[in-house]
């Protein structure tokens, strides 16, 4: 492990998103690719920040707080770990 390389545990292609995409696609690609954060890129393709599903959690909490009416996807609702 001493002489281990990042670039050997890395995703390639980088799974990304763009600072203007919604958070409802946001979520689906994280539920879809298994994934706990995304790098969040802006239009000139430069890392900008980081989105996790902490923080996209916490928007779902904010709406249903708000009376909004909050509806999981099937493939939400059956994947494993999403909401744990």
């Amino acid at each position: 492990m001493k002489h281990s390389k990042v670039g050997g545990l890395m995703t390639v292609p980088a799974i990304t998103v763009h600072a203007e995409q919604s958070v409802a696609d946001t979520s689906r690609l994280m539920v879809r690719r298994g994934m706990e954060r995304l790098p969040v890129l802006d239009e000139e393709e430069r890392l900008v920040g980081r989105v996790t599903r902490r923080d996209l959690l916490a928007v779902v909490d904010r709406l249903s707080a708000q009376g909004d009416d909050i509806r999981l996807s099937p493939a939400a609702r059956t994947a494993r770990g999403v909401f744990a």
